[in-house]
């Protein structure tokens, strides 16, 4: 409901149902002092987040009086820019991006991911944060009218979030904490490609655009793909070990080899590592926002974004190496109804990494519709 949704109030109805879900999930083992105070943390900064967004709704309903993306797009067609839609702008980026985590609204992310069940935790990478981040692409891109600055905020806090998200990882000793980071990092990612699609177009560079907005889509189901395998394969490590922390979980890949080796693919994915599809993600969003090195904006955010990628690049590697290192704890592998599920998410990535241009052509397709342009 929330994705397909073409009203923004019922977009904020059927996110609030999804949300509520979330901080009952988040908090499913009560009985333990961690998920009720991640739950709790969860539920504070999403209620601001969620009660920004109704506030950027109302005055976007009473500037124009109507909520429904159809109408806004014809009445906005040719407009100029208004200090009200602006503020609509600015209100929507902080409440999307909050409950999106995106930094620095992202301090709820790292606690509910250690203390929520590790299929919560794949949800909330793989589909939770990743949904705020399309509908507000929708509304900046699609509906509401150009304006100065929206670019720059939207690279600047990805190019923060990328930053933060990796040099957090970097010094955890919780594996789940660790990929709450990573997550920030590819929240990053993603809005660096939907703020160099917003320049292109002010820029009138649509075929840069097209492709900016590609990769960040392209991304976006990459990582909800690497990111929600990742936490399932790490589940089950930690179910066989009782513990989240490195030192526990070396060499489960080898006492595990199916999790061990469905981790692996789920790793180079995210890593971006060819010819994995998740390479070309990266690279879209890297000429969305190369076609210019004379702005040194967009030249300063290149620069954070490749030294980003190979840092990811170097700790997926690392996080690849103590699966397989030492003998782990397990004595077996996780039980078969576990690993059909992983093995399936598995040979999805699998096969679009054989078969990139059945993703990355229809999510090209998608993204030139979804800019209006023929």
């Amino acid at each position: 409901g929330a994705i397909f949704s073409n009203d923004l109030f019922s977009f904020f109805c059927f996110w609030e149902l999804a949300s509520v879900s979330g901080y009952a999930l988040v908090g499913y083992r009560w009985w333990h002092w961690e998920p009720v105070e991640a739950a709790f943390k969860y539920l504070l900064a999403c209620t601001v987040g969620a009660l920004t967004t109704l506030y950027a709704a109302s005055l976007l309903y009473g500037f124009a009086g109507t909520t429904n993306f159809d109408e806004l797009r014809a009445l906005f067609d040719g407009f100029g820019s208004s200090q009200t839609i602006a503020a609509v702008a600015a209100l929507l980026i902080v409440g999307l991006g909050t409950t999106a985590a995106v930094v620095p609204f992202h301090t709820w992310l790292p606690d509910a991911h250690p203390a929520a069940p590790s299929p919560v935790s794949a949800l909330l990478s793989g589909v939770i944060v990743n949904i705020p981040l399309y509908v507000l692409a929708r509304l900046l891109l699609g509906v509401l009218p150009q304006l100065s600055g929206v670019g720059f905020a939207l690279l600047a806090l990805g190019a923060l979030s990328c930053f933060v998200g990796n040099a957090a990882a970097l010094v955890q000793l919780d594996a789940k904490r660790f990929l709450a980071y990573s997550t920030i990092a590819n929240v990053g990612y993603i809005l660096v490609g939907v703020g160099a699609c917003y320049r292109a177009l002010a820029a009138g560079a649509a075929e840069v655009a097209v492709n900016a907005l590609t990769g960040a889509f392209v991304h976006l189901v990459n990582h909800s793909l690497g990111k929600s395998l990742l936490f399932l394969c790490l589940g089950n490590a930690i179910q066989a070990s009782g513990s989240r922390l490195f030192t526990s979980l070396e060499g489960y890949g080898r006492r595990m080899p199916i999790t061990g080796a469905l981790s692996l693919v789920a790793l180079l994915n995210l890593a971006g590592i060819p010819p994995m599809v998740g390479f070309y993600g990266k690279a879209l969003i890297t000429a969305g926002l190369a076609y210019r090195l004379g702005d040194p904006v967009a030249l300063a955010v290149l620069a954070v974004l490749l030294a980003n990628f190979a840092l990811a690049a170097g700790y997926y590697a690392y996080f690849a190496y103590r699966v397989f290192k030492g003998r782990g704890y397990a004595t077996k592998d996780a039980p078969l109804p576990m690993l059909l599920s992983e093995a399936a998410l598995g040979a999805v990535v699998v096969a679009a990494s054989i078969y990139p241009g059945f993703l990355v052509e229809g999510v090209h397709a998608s993204a030139r519709a979804f800019l209006g342009k023929p």
